[in-house]
């Protein structure tokens, strides 16, 4: 088994406060990219760089010289996870999985406008989103 020392974090968030603790205690080291320099798990990792999640090239330039990448959220580049995976990086989950949970969301949102709902986006605070049995169209659930 392969040992890493050092580990990729794509988000700051409790999540990934959780994962620097359980990290510590196996040895590793993480570094976390997040937009918010107060994310929750800033103090606590061994290095924190502000910046977007969901911009390839910021997570190339950050996740590219570390052995292992990980996400907090759904809330980053699938693309970049799939780059890095293709250059021999251990990536959990990986690109084609978000790309997956992109596509189900385009339909979730389709299924919404057709409702007379308004999605609500995915880069912005708001409140959360109806899991797609929860969607309602002339009495109907859609989804599942």
């Amino acid at each position: 088994m392969t040992r890493l020392n050092e580990i990729a974090i794509l988000g700051g968030g409790q999540l990934a406060r959780m994962t620097i603790e359980a990290a510590m205690r196996l040895g590793s080291r993480c570094h976390i990219l997040d937009r918010a320099g107060d994310a929750p798990a800033a103090a606590f990792t061994y290095r924190f760089t502000e910046g977007d999640p969901q911009d390839f090239e910021t997570v190339m330039r950050f996740a590219g010289p570390l052995p292992a990448v990980t996400i907090d959220s759904e809330h980053v580049s699938a693309r970049a996870l799939t780059a890095l995976e293709a250059e021999g990086r251990l990536v959990t989950p990986q690109g084609r999985v978000l790309e997956v949970e992109d596509e189900a969301q385009r339909g979730l949102d389709l299924a919404l406008r057709v409702a007379g709902q308004r999605p609500v986006p995915r880069d912005t605070e708001g409140p959360p989103r109806p899991r797609q049995n929860q969607v309602q169209a002339n009495q109907q659930v859609v989804g599942d």
